[in-house]
């Protein structure tokens, strides 16, 4: 919810490719600025207005071998899972945030993974439908309030 109008909404944002942005489901024009300094920058025309809204971000984040920080994959017994560790201050590396502990909204996760994998969120499984090109969209159930590093999931066989 914002209190007053906004021209351009920074997001804490690691080397997250944002390809699409939408909020409400109305046409506004939104310029997605280069990312800097851990930052992402939406900018708004005409501005937003003062009020709740709902952003949509459509994105890619990178995922990194045997660390255990952001987005990781991890080999276990031959198999290989990914995996989050967002505390405290990594779930930027995993999508556009106010990556602050006091900050705290409702989630709702879809991960498209291959159709053979599990997906597990916070949440109870939605849906899972076809994602074409063998893979599946595995959408969960929305979150209660939550600060970015506590929003979890993980993939594997």
């Amino acid at each position: 919810e914002l209190e007053r109008p906004h021209p351009v909404l920074w997001l804490n944002a690691d080397e997250v490719v944002v390809s699409r942005a939408s909020v409400n489901a109305a046409a506004t024009k939104i310029t997605i600025l280069p990312p800097a300094d851990q930052f992402l920058g939406l900018a708004f025309e005409p501005a937003l207005p003062a009020g709740k809204h709902r952003l949509t971000l459509v994105f890619e984040a990178p995922q990194v071998r045997n660390a255990t920080r952001g987005i990781f994959t991890l080999q276990s017994g031959g198999a290989w899972y990914s995996m989050t560790q967002f505390e405290a201050l990594s779930a930027r590396r995993a999508y556009p945030c106010f990556d602050e502990p006091s900050f705290k909204v409702p989630w709702r996760l879809t991960l498209r993974v291959p159709r053979e994998l599990v997906a597990v969120s916070n949440t109870p499984v939605v849906s899972e439908t076809d994602g074409g090109s063998g893979m599946k969209a595995v959408r969960f159930a929305e979150t209660r309030p939550l600060p970015s590093y506590l929003i979890a999931f993980a993939v594997g066989p």
